[in-house]
């Protein structure tokens, strides 16, 4: 029955980590960094990091592994953190302009449908 569990809870990390990696990946995000950090050639090293980065995280949470950083580690994770997110959301939103287009897209055919209506 355990193993089963232990299973189970690393399917889910590994699951878990794909899905991450293949959201920022679909969205173009990481090209997105490349290209206004001006280093395309190191995309690859982007992408091997992110999986390296989630895998780990996914480990140390599954397996429940302490790691002891203290108040320094936890300062400079957190600025890390930070910078990483707020990157990836300026990027997720550059990548995705569109997005309002399509959100007003079917709000202008029901428009257009209902003046075609009234004039018939």
């Amino acid at each position: 029955m355990i193993a089963v569990i232990i299973f189970i809870g690393a399917m889910s990390g590994v699951f878990t980590a794909a899905g991450l990696f293949a959201l920022i990946t679909s969205v173009g995000v990481i090209n997105r960094y490349a290209d206004v950090s001006g280093t395309s050639r190191h995309v690859s090293l982007y992408e091997e990091c992110i999986i390296i980065g989630a895998t780990a995280a996914n480990a140390v949470y599954v397996l429940g592994i302490t790691v002891r950083i203290g108040m320094t580690g936890c300062i400079i994770f957190g600025l890390i953190s930070g910078i990483f997110i707020g990157t990836f959301l300026i990027s997720l939103a550059e990548t995705v302009k569109a997005l309002p287009i399509f959100v007003q897209a079917p709000v202008l055919v029901l428009l257009w449908r209902r003046q075609r209506q009234e004039k018939h």
